[in-house]
């Protein structure tokens, strides 16, 4: 079954070659000739580079596109005792085991019953740390559930370049716990979870694939023929809605090792 996998360059055109036929010396010569300013110009109503090469594909190739899933890259962190082998979980679902988790790299410092005030007063009083209000509207509606990921690996691992939150340094739920713990204690909870867990990113597949991701993954080779890296044009992210990823999906966990936070 053809899928789109855009892990790396070498993946990514391999899978873009299943998917339309094309090799790599057919699409690295319509790079070398494609003149986007021309095409936009006869083009009005195309404005982004996902739906013109998409157009030009099916213009000057008449390519079927016959990819019947696509791969996706969730950015997390792992604690180091926690061999993960479940489902990729939305937020509503794993976030009591968030809150047990975190409790115990910070019994050390404090009993349960101050960590339960902690964690009363900070779901039930949004006034105080952002991150309280940023919690609280995360936990309390669906729509920001997720669980999230990326299309193109690469674009994970350069957060800043990209413009997105640095899920790898830490997912934002639990920064926002940490941040108003250390108001709340003085107790650097953040850096307590840094040491206790390790950045990884999930691979998955999902049975869907519509041809503005090949947009995407051809703007990610397009920028790589031209020597440039990722950048935000190439930032396309799955929304599981609230659902979660089933472990039968899951095609790989990768640690990344010597991972420097931009948190």
């Amino acid at each position: 079954m053809e899928m789109l996998d855009c892990e790396n360059i070498e993946s990514t055109y391999a899978s873009i070659q299943n998917i339309t036929g094309l090799k790599i010396n057919a699409l690295e010569s319509l790079f070398s000739n494609l003149d986007l300013d021309d095409y936009y110009k006869k083009n009005p109503t195309v404005y982004s580079f996902e739906y013109a090469i998409i157009n030009i594909l099916e213009e000057k190739f008449k390519v079927n596109f016959k990819a019947k899933s696509t791969a996706w890259f969730h950015a997390t962190r792992i604690f180091n005792n926690n061999k993960f082998c479940g489902d990729i979980l939305p937020l509503g679902m794993i976030i009591n085991q968030i809150w047990q988790q975190l409790y115990i790299i910070t019994k050390k410092h404090i009993n349960e019953n101050y960590w339960n005030s902690f964690k009363v007063e900070f779901e039930n009083n949004n006034s105080g740390r952002h991150s309280k209000y940023l919690y609280n509207m995360k936990v309390n509606d669906r729509l920001h559930w997720g669980p999230y990921s990326f299309l193109i690996r690469d674009t994970i691992l350069e957060p800043k370049e990209m413009g997105n939150w640095d899920y790898l340094g830490s997912p934002e739920i639990i920064y926002d716990i940490c941040d108003s713990f250390k108001d709340y204690t003085q107790i650097d909870l953040l850096e307590l979870y840094l040491e206790a867990s390790s950045p990884a990113i999930i691979k998955f597949s999902d049975s869907t694939f519509y041809p503005k991701y090949l947009g995407f993954a051809l703007y990610y080779l397009y920028l790589n023929y031209f020597g440039d890296s990722v950048n935000t044009s190439c930032n396309y992210c799955f929304d599981g809605n609230g659902s979660a990823i089933s472990s039968k999906n899951i095609l790989g966990i990768e640690k990344i090792y010597f991972y420097e936070s931009n948190l």
